[in-house]
């Protein structure tokens, strides 16, 4: 007879279960993200800075429950894992810029857009992804909604 008395503590692709330790993880693995963008390798940068948005789900469905619960119910850490993934999603799009992956950069973009349509940078990505595939009516769009929020924007 086999009796299983304890599943262990998660595998790394989970990462830790406490949310303090998972805020902090994140943060080392887009530094390290960072590090690899700065050093010119931005394959290994998009792939630190998709680790960090695994890393920090909106929900999480708790064992034995059949329900999804928020991962993140304090409001200082929910701020801080949303501005980990916003800040990871603009820095995917400009890895994806760098390799000329103009499509995934636009919906790296995209995505930031979609919760924080003023986003200056977000709409700079998005429009240079646009310029990389010819798409000039939208990055016209773009440049011209950057200059509508920001008038005294000079940046080229």
């Amino acid at each position: 007879k086999l009796e299983m008395l304890d599943f262990g503590s998660p595998g790394p692709e989970e990462g830790p279960a406490e949310n303090l330790l998972l805020l902090n993880l994140a943060k080392k693995v887009k530094e390290k993200g960072s590090e690899h963008f700065k050093a010119g390798r931005f394959r290994l940068a998009q792939e630190r800075y998709s680790r960090v948005i695994q890393l920090l789900p909106r929900y999480r469905k708790p064992l034995g429950s059949t329900t999804n619960t928020e991962v993140f119910t304090e409001w200082v850490e929910k701020k801080t894992a949303e501005e980990l993934k916003r800040s990871s999603r603009l820095n995917l799009a400009a890895c994806a810029l760098k390799l000329n992956l103009h499509y995934a950069a636009a919906r790296h973009a995209d995505e930031v857009l979609k919760e924080e349509p003023k986003n200056i940078k977000a709409l700079y990505r998005h429009a240079q992804a646009a310029l990389g595939t010819k798409d000039f009516d939208v990055a016209l769009k773009d440049c011209r909604r950057i200059l509508e929020l920001e008038p005294d924007n000079k940046d080229p």
